[in-house]
């Protein structure tokens, strides 16, 4: 994070600035440790760990704050957005900036998937940062779970016989029958919950986790589509098998009569939040935990363990980690290739819209569904009409066939 005394001066916070904070040349603010209780003792506003945005904040033009009469002519106010954790050293992928969002060449979605990164907590998905994170690669493989970060490999792709096309087919037989038992048996585990409590959505999901294991076993897909099903299948286990583990551990955390503040189980996603009542809510039952809020907000007696160099924000599954412990399966934002996916939306990481993007979205054998399945004029991969030549003798009209790639 140093920069050189003889770098171009590059910001015009002063030294210190207006919040009593020194900056290099460059701008990044220059963090030091520092310990409040003599204990040892972490709040959830306390760091474990620190960083700084490449991002700046603008104030709502509802609400201006009254400037201090102690600022300079000129001199500037730092507006790049600070994160804290209490309880992870380390620091996933944040941002406000607008994204697209849109399957990758594995299926999911990189940044924007729930099952890759830690998202912003949205109150309509509580469940979700209790996702279980994908295993390092020494342990994955004797996982109870490994099925879940499972990479289609091309020969577990089976072509369909009969068929005038190469590029249609099956998932393997054997792999299919293993996804739909597992499947089975987190719907068995789910009635369990149902006799003791509400189970909310709990069916929804698992019922779908059933229906899209079905699809691989009986739906002829290509194999650009069947990649994404399988996602899509791991996705809807590992959010159902979420929801699951709320009800049978998290709540019973969450109202825990003893107050007691959990360890953190980085066995699971976590969440970015910038609501301090969210931020001890997740610290308290041990969820990975990351608050962002701007650098007026940031107290001058906080406890600061670790701070986190400028570049974590390119590596969003390092979690930690060195460059070999990171398995590079875990995470792509390469583009399926030569055929895409379309972007599903373009928005903000801190919205609803972009958090429930990649369990929302589906794509029928002709496209994405649009007011007027049938046109005129080939679209992408949408059903055209074909117009048939009029049989010898036929009179009257002809009603024009659809030809789609399966006739």
């Amino acid at each position: 994070m140093s920069s050189s005394t003889t770098d171009p001066l590059l910001h015009t916070y002063g030294s210190p600035d207006v919040f009593g904070r020194h900056h290099y040349n460059d701008g990044n603010t220059i963090f030091e440790t520092y310990e409040r209780s003599e204990d040892g003792e972490i709040m959830a506003y306390d760091a474990l760990s620190i960083a700084e945005l490449n991002e700046e904040y603008t104030l709502p033009n509802n609400c201006p704050l009254p400037l201090s009469p102690s600022i300079s002519p000129g001199q500037g106010i730092p507006r790049r957005i600070i994160v804290t954790s209490p309880n992870a050293d380390w620091m996933p992928y944040i941002s406000l900036r607008a994204r697209d969002v849109r399957a990758r060449e594995d299926g999911r979605f990189g940044w924007a998937d729930f099952t890759v990164c830690p998202q912003w907590f949205i109150e309509s998905q509580w469940h979700l940062p209790f996702i279980r994170t994908r295993p390092t690669a020494a342990t994955i493989q004797s996982h109870e779970l490994s099925f879940c970060w499972w990479d289609l490999r091309d020969h577990h792709f089976v072509e369909s016989r009969g068929s005038a096309f190469r590029d249609l087919g099956t998932l393997q037989s054997d792999v299919a029958d293993a996804l739909r038992g597992e499947a089975k048996k987190l719907h068995l585990a789910c009635r369990s919950v149902q006799q003791h409590k509400d189970p909310g959505r709990l069916f929804y999901l698992a019922n779908k986790t059933i229906d899209a294991a079905l699809q691989l076993k009986f739906c002829n897909f290509t194999r650009r589509d069947l990649v994404y099903r399988v996602a899509c299948f791991q996705r809807l286990y590992l959010e159902t098998f979420a929801m699951y583990e709320w009800h049978t551990k998290w709540a019973f955390r969450l109202n825990d009569t003893t107050g007691q503040i959990y360890e953190i189980d980085e066995s699971i996603m976590g969440a970015i939040t910038d609501s301090p009542d969210c931020i001890a809510v997740l610290y308290r039952v041990g969820a990975p935990a990351w608050y962002v809020w701007p650098p007026a907000n940031i107290p001058h007696d906080m406890t600061i363990r670790y701070i986190v160099a400028p570049g974590w924000e390119k590596k969003p599954n390092y979690r930690g980690r060195s460059a070999s412990e990171y398995d590079p399966q875990e995470f792509t934002s390469r583009d399926y290739p030569n055929a895409p996916f379309k972007t599903v939306i373009t928005a903000s990481p801190r919205s609803s819209a972009y958090v429930a993007a990649c369990q929302q979205w589906c794509e029928g054998h002709f496209g994405p569904i649009v007011s007027q399945p049938i046109v005129k004029e080939p679209v992408d991969r949408l059903a055209t009409v074909a117009l048939m030549p009029r049989p010898v003798g036929l009179k009257g009209s002809v009603t024009a066939p659809v030809r789609s790639e399966f006739s």
